[in-house]
């Protein structure tokens, strides 16, 4: 084969292979631009879809508090809960038909649940993905109790007083707290908790903890035993407020002495009286709610609370004296700006003791921290859970 022709054989078949390349690189430029397009079609729906589901959790999340914040004040009344939660999701960018709310939730009368959904339809990517979906956000929010000085069986709160146990015997099914130093001096001690105390813990004779001992210092039959940090004070709420918009709505409120005098009462209402309360006789008390009196609160006899119920004796402003052969009580003693005094042979709270100052003079103490005590308490702390 001669140079001419060879040159013009090798021309030819570098032309042909060009053209087969040319072809398979506009194939190639097809399908990689395809796949770029379906991408961007994808991040675009997928973009509009994140901006939605965020928007409805905003919303879910702001109903569901506003629900549960409406049912704390307004304890029972699922039907007005509800609305509130409805028209913050609505506010808040929920159209109308998109929001569920379920009240109680998870078996709770506490907690509410709000789920929002919306359909979407896919301008995009319809063509090779489903043309709909459903974009959800949910919320959780509960209404839980009291906790600070509810969280213990005795709890006194001044912060200049030294909590003293004369007794001649105690038994204690939880635990202790004071805001300043805290006098174990009985052999008949049994504490089934923790002992804490902001200042200093004196312990003489045969008590017995069962806890943890947390102070700035624990002396022991004269003994400095332990060192360490300030323990924390706690304060005292004050709900009367709350408690005496509540006995408004449900027409219970009364001004100056009230006496109760051996009535069986069914308490499911808030009591509030603006003056002193009285109990002169064996009074049996059930259900759950609060008595709430401005001045004192006197027991000249036993008050015996039927089992299961969970009542608190609450003195705004003064104090919660017992005067009694023996006395019990289910539910919770709380004088947050006086004392209580408990000058009885036989004092048993299933519940909690919460006041300024305390002063047992007393044979036998007993006192029992329980599950379901705290129930007659309002609902005042509200926050999202899920």
């Amino acid at each position: 084969m001669t140079g001419s022709r060879l040159q013009r054989r090798l021309r030819e078949t570098a032309a042909r292979f060009a053209h087969a390349e040319s072809g398979q690189s506009l194939v190639l430029t097809v399908l990689a631009l395809t796949v770029l397009l379906g991408c961007g079609a994808l991040a675009v729906d997928l973009g509009a879809s994140y901006v939605v589901q965020e928007r409805l959790q905003n919303a879910a999340d702001e109903a569901a508090l506003a629900g549960i914040r409406s049912l704390a004040e307004h304890p029972g009344d699922a039907a007005r809960c509800t609305a509130e939660a409805l028209r913050y999701a609505e506010s808040n960018g929920a159209q109308s038909g998109e929001t569920r709310v379920t009240l109680p939730y998870d078996g709770s009368p506490y907690k509410l649940e709000v789920v929002i959904s919306r359909e979407m339809k896919y301008s995009f990517t319809a063509g090779w993905r489903k043309e709909r979906g459903t974009v959800s956000a949910r919320a959780v929010a509960e209404c839980q109790v009291l906790c600070g000085p509810f969280d213990y069986a005795i709890f006194s709160g001044n912060q200049n007083y030294e909590l003293p146990f004369n007794v001649g015997s105690m038994v204690v099914g939880g635990s202790i707290h004071s805001n300043d130093n805290m006098a174990l001096r009985s052999s008949g001690i049994t504490v089934n908790g923790d002992t804490e105390a902001v200042n200093t813990i004196y312990i003489n004779g045969g008590v017995t903890i069962n806890g943890g001992s947390y102070a700035r210092q624990i002396i022991r039959d004269g003994r400095v035993i332990a060192k360490g940090e300030q323990g924390r004070f706690v304060d005292m709420p004050d709900f009367s407020d709350i408690v005496k918009a509540a006995a408004l709505r449900a027409g219970t409120c009364s001004t100056g002495f009230k006496q109760f005098s051996g009535d069986a009462m069914f308490l499911s209402d808030p009591i509030y009286v603006d003056g002193d309360v009285q109990f002169n006789t064996p009074t049996v008390i059930s259900g759950s709610g609060i008595i709430i009196a401005t001045g004192n609160i006197m027991f000249n006899a036993a008050s015996v609370l039927a089992p299961g119920a969970s009542v608190c004796f609450y003195s705004k402003n003064g104090n919660i004296q017992i005067n009694a052969g023996e006395i019990q009580v289910d539910g919770i003693l709380y004088a947050p700006n006086g004392m209580i005094q408990a000058n009885t042979a036989s004092f048993v709270v299933n519940g909690r003791v919460v006041a300024d100052k305390l002063q047992f003079n007393a044979a036998s103490v007993q006192i029992n921290q329980g599950v379901h005590d705290k129930d007659c308490l309002p609902r005042l702390e509200c926050r999202l859970i899920e």
